[in-house]
């Protein structure tokens, strides 16, 4: 080590040495200082105004005023060309990440998946619909896109959802049986199959700008008044209401109550042998009047047989082999 090198380092450590013995005596006399501090702001209060304003004139409105012009060239830029900024952007991004391989690769990629997941778990909702408008705008695009990758990953797709399913089969499977015992419940009682109709993407599109239009739509105070105060519910839907109301109630007691249904069942039988008595009894007076107004003896007539289309000949046809 050389004289000067071992002056240099003995000055520094006198410096450090200054200042934490300036540092302990303003932790010291912390209020002393501020007693000094206000006397001399009111001493000078004048000559202190006076170095402010000189300070704003000479530095921060110059540096203001540097600003807006960096501003507004920046518009005009932006203005000329809508892709300056954005093209910016990524220059400055290829070059962060050119870094950052350059240094780590692996904790870069580490952290950016990392990052991904934390995102997508926050923001779970929002891109799911993002990706629902994307699809809505041009499904075509996404069915091709989702092809061509599934063509291009079928092995990684297949291990994928192979691994999905032995993760989660016990709720795979009891959902499976929830839909059979619906499907069962809704044949056994006669319900028609489910049919929803399937709107295109431009008819979803166009459906969710009406709603939005009509729900964020201003309502005039006339409107108001009638949502508020526009009278009671015409009779005529309530009574609908409530026969509907009594025939759902009647249909879910029918099909939950068992002695209800056997009781349902022998009236039903009941009503049946009374309509086959009924029947017989009138089948008896058809018959008795039928005689009683007969001219002619009763004759059973003989059933009627298919006659050949040549009438039979005398003498016996010779049969050939």
């Amino acid at each position: 080590m050389t004289p000067a090198d071992s002056s240099a380092e003995d000055r520094v450590e006198a410096q450090e040495g200054e200042k934490e013995a300036a540092r302990r005596w303003r932790a010291a006399n912390r209020e002393k200082i501020v007693e000094q501090s206000r006397a001399y702001k009111a001493e000078h209060r004048e000559e202190l105004r006076e170095k402010r304003r000189e300070y704003y004139q000479k530095v921060v409105k110059p540096r203001e005023r540097n600003r807006r012009k960096r501003y507004a060239a920046w518009r005009r830029r932006v203005q000329a060309d809508p892709e300056y900024e954005r093209q910016r952007a990524r220059q400055h991004q290829l070059r962060y990440v050119e870094r950052q391989m350059a240094a780590d690769p692996e904790g870069y990629r580490h952290r950016r998946r990392e990052q991904a997941r934390a995102y997508w778990a926050k923001n779970r909702e929002k891109l799911n619909a993002q990706k629902r408008e994307r699809y809505l705008r041009d499904p075509e695009r996404m069915r091709a896109a989702s092809r061509a990758y599934l063509e291009k990953n079928r092995e990684a797709v297949r291990q994928q959802r192979r691994g999905y399913y032995e993760a989660n089969r016990e709720k795979i499977l009891a959902a499976n049986r929830r839909w059979k015992q619906r499907e069962r419940h809704r044949r056994a009682n006669g319900l028609p199959p489910t049919r929803l109709h399937k709107a295109s993407g431009t008819e979803k599109l166009q459906n969710r700008a009406a709603a939005d239009a009509f729900f964020s739509r201003r309502r005039t105070a006339e409107e108001l008044a009638h949502l508020r105060f526009g009278g009671p519910t015409p009779e005529q839907l309530i009574h609908a209401w409530h026969q509907e109301s009594e025939r759902a109630r009647a249909v879910h007691r029918h099909h939950a109550d068992k002695e209800l249904q056997e009781r349902l069942e022998k009236e039903r039988q009941a009503l049946r042998a009374k309509q086959a008595a009924e029947e017989a009894r009138m089948d008896a007076i058809a018959r008795v009047i039928n005689d009683r107004l007969r001219t002619q003896p009763r004759t059973r007539e003989a059933p009627q047989t298919h006659q050949s289309l040549h009438p039979p000949s005398g003498s016996p046809q010779p049969r050939g082999l």
